[in-house]
């Protein structure tokens, strides 16, 4: 400080002996703020005092890890009615078929034309429906199309209930929840503390909360480096949690320590296991 005021007293020494020569005067308001500098100590803090107010807070993250649909959403009755009106509708409204001009009259061709046509009109009013135990003529070849069965909507691991398999709940998006180990005992979202503020990523730091727990057998791909949402209390960090989003491709979890438990769950499932404040500040971020 002694040193600080000794230039500033030179300083101000070598400007009033130039003014001098220069026939001139230093003006008041100068001479007042040469005095408030040497007078007044800096305040300006060091490095290291900017950084030890922040000390005792941490950065968390929140890891909100989905796997997608794979099959499209049944259609729901009003769904259903307004596709069946609209084909009624088009049918009804378009030309009619022109039979004379492509099948002489009484010919076999017209016959068969006939029927399949009376065939179709039971079918639009409902009152024709084809059945699953449904077979044809032995004569008549099945084609690629007729030859092809739909797959169940509903696999074992839905029959089982069985919460560790991707492959339950196809029309839902479903969302890993972890418990036990460096995760706490209640069920809750991948979380992680940064280790040392500015040396690790938040996408970073989120990844490396499932893949501690559940291993790297999952292809996992992050939405974005930043962060979607904000978790206001963190569960280990001494602050919010910045929430990260991110979808699994392939794979599925591989717990490496023991006692470790997860569960893929959907929406209306995870409102039930995750903890209050938490399920609040993620609550808009969830896709059915």
């Amino acid at each position: 400080m002694a040193a600080s005021r000794s230039i500033i007293g030179e300083s101000s020494s070598i400007l009033r002996s130039c003014l001098r020569q220069a026939g001139g005067k230093p003006s008041r308001q100068f001479s007042r703020s040469l005095a408030t500098e040497a007078s007044e100590p800096s305040t300006e803090s060091t490095p290291s005092q900017r950084t030890g107010s922040r000390s005792n807070s941490t950065v968390g993250t929140y890891f909100l890890l989905s796997r997608l649909p794979t099959v499209l959403p049944s259609l729901t009755p009003f769904e259903s009615s307004v596709y069946a009106y609209n084909a009624k509708l088009e049918r009804a409204i378009s030309q009619s078929f022109p039979r004379d001009l492509y099948f002489k009259k009484g010919s076999a061709a017209e016959t068969q034309f006939l029927e399949d046509e009376k065939e179709r009109q039971a079918f639009m009013k409902g009152e024709l429906k084809i059945t699953d135990d449904a077979t044809l003529s032995p004569s008549v070849p099945l084609t690629s199309a007729q030859n092809q069965t739909s797959t169940s909507r509903k696999t074992q691991a839905d029959e089982t209930n069985d919460v560790r398999s991707l492959q339950r709940s196809l029309e839902s998006t479903l969302f890993l929840v972890v418990k036990g180990g460096k995760a706490g005992e209640q069920w809750t979202l991948p979380h992680s503390v940064l280790k040392t503020e500015g040396s690790e990523s938040l996408h970073a730091a989120a990844h490396s909360s499932v893949t501690d727990l559940l291993g790297e057998d999952m292809d996992i791909w992050m939405v974005t480096n930043y962060p979607v949402g904000i978790v206001e209390k963190h569960l280990n960090a001494q602050g919010k949690g910045y929430v990260m989003r991110g979808h699994v491709l392939a794979g599925n979890a591989a717990p490496t320590t023991k006692g470790v438990d997860y569960a893929w769950l959907t929406k209306d499932e995870l409102q039930g296991r995750l903890h209050e404040s938490v399920w609040k500040d993620v609550e808009g971020l969830l896709s059915a």
